[in-house]
C-alpha cells in the first residue's frame, strides 16, 4: 500500500470511529434555591419575557399562575376544578383553569398554540417582564421539543434534526458516560429509571428539580430506617403530610454502578397527592431530582429517553 493510501486510510478509520456531531442550539439555565435546586430558564410567552422553571416532574407542556396569565392577557379561561396552593396546605381560592398560549419561545426552540394549565404556586413571583419566576415548563414542553438537559453544562439543548440526541449520547458515552434507558409512564405522564437504595429495589421519577424524596410507605416496606418527623410538605391538592428523613444517607445503584448515597426527605406519596398510599411489597418508590443530577454531572435525553450520567469519582483506595 503506498504511504499516501495508507495516511488516507488511518483517516477514513478515525472518522469513522468518531462519534457524529450533534447540531444543537442552547438556552441556559440558572439554578435557583426555591425548594430546593431548581433550573430556571429565561423564556417569552407572545413576546413578554418570563422566567420558568424546568420541571420534568409537571407532567402538562407549561403552568403558570393566574396572575401571570391575567398580565399576559389570558383572562379567558376555561375552569378545570379545585388544584393549586398558595401556601403549604391551603388550596388557593382561585382553583385552576386552562387557556392556550400563542406562542412559547425559550432560546432557539418555538412552539405555537400551547395548552396551558393555570393555577397558584407557593412562593412563586409574578413581575413581568422577565424579572420573576410565574411558572414551570413540564415534560410535555421538554418532550415536545426533544430536550436535553445538561446539568453540567447548566443548558438545555435542542436538536435541529432527527439524529441529533443520538450524535450527542454517542458522543457523551465516547467521553465515558454511561447510557441509561428511561421508562415512560403512560399514566403518570413521568418518566422512570430503575434502581437500587441500600440493595433494595427502586423505581424511581426521573425529576429536574429539587433534592428527590422517597415515598414513605414503599421504603418502609423495604425496611429502610427513618428519623423522627422533620417539617410538612403541601401536596397541590391542599394535602399536608408529615417529612422524615432516613436516618442515615442511603446508597444509590443505577445500572449496576454506584452513585454514592443519599439522605432525601421522605413522605406519602398518594396522600401528598390526594390519593391512595402505595402499597408494600414492590419497588421503592421517589424521585431523584436536581441535586442529585448536579452531583453526577447528568444529562437528562428527554427526545429519545436516555439518562446519561459521568462516571463516578475512584475512590482514594
Amino acid at each position: 500500500m503506498k504511504p499516501q493510501w495508507w495516511v488516507l486510510s488511518v483517516a477514513i478509520a478515525a472518522a469513522v470511529a468518531m462519534p457524529a456531531q450533534a447540531r444543537m442550539q442552547y438556552a441556559p439555565f440558572a439554578m435557583v434555591e426555591h425548594f430546593g435546586d431548581r433550573p430556571v430558564v429565561q423564556a417569552r410567552i407572545d413576546t413578554t419575557p418570563i422566567a420558568l422553571q424546568v420541571h420534568s416532574g409537571a407532567s402538562g407542556t407549561i403552568e403558570i399562575t393566574p396572575e401571570a396569565a391575567d398580565a399576559l392577557g389570558y383572562r379567558e379561561r376555561t375552569s378545570s376544578g379545585r388544584y393549586g396552593i398558595d401556601r403549604s396546605g391551603h388550596l388557593a381560592a382561585a382553583g385552576a383553569s386552562r387557556t392556550s398560549l400563542r406562542r412559547l419561545s425559550v432560546g432557539p426552540s418555538v412552539v405555537t398554540e400551547v395548552p396551558a394549565f393555570v393555577h397558584a404556586l407557593p412562593g412563586a413571583k409574578v413581575e413581568l417582564p422577565g424579572a420573576g419566576e410565574a411558572g414551570m415548563l413540564g415534560v410535555g414542553w421538554l418532550r415536545k421539543t426533544r430536550a436535553i438537559v445538561d446539568f453540567d453544562g447548566k443548558r438545555i439543548g435542542f436538536p435541529d434534526e432527527a439524529g441529533d440526541n443520538a450524535a450527542e449520547r454517542a458522543r457523551l458515552v465516547a467521553a465515558g458516560y454511561a447510557a441509561l434507558r428511561m421508562v415512560w409512564d403512560e399514566k403518570e405522564a413521568c418518566y422512570l429509571i430503575d434502581a437500587s437504595l441500600d440493595g433494595h429495589p427502586a423505581r424511581l421519577i426521573v425529576n429536574t428539580v429539587s433534592k428527590g424524596y422517597l415515598d414513605l410507605p414503599s421504603a418502609r416496606a423495604a425496611k429502610l430506617k427513618f428519623g423522627r418527623r422533620t417539617g410538612t410538605a403541601g401536596g397541590p391538592g391542599g394535602a399536608s403530610v408529615p417529612v422524615h428523613k432516613p436516618l442515615k444517607p442511603v446508597s444509590v445503584r443505577i445500572g449496576g454502578v454506584d452513585y454514592g448515597r443519599i439522605q432525601p426527605p421522605a413522605w406519602d406519596t398518594g396522600a401528598y397527592l390526594s390519593a391512595a398510599s402505595a402499597k408494600g411489597g414492590g419497588p421503592i418508590q421517589g424521585a431523584l431530582g436536581a441535586t442529585f443530577w448536579i452531583a453526577q454531572k447528568a444529562s437528562i435525553d428527554f427526545g429519545d429517553g436516555w439518562l446519561l450520567l459521568a462516571p463516578p469519582p475512584r475512590s482514594g483506595r
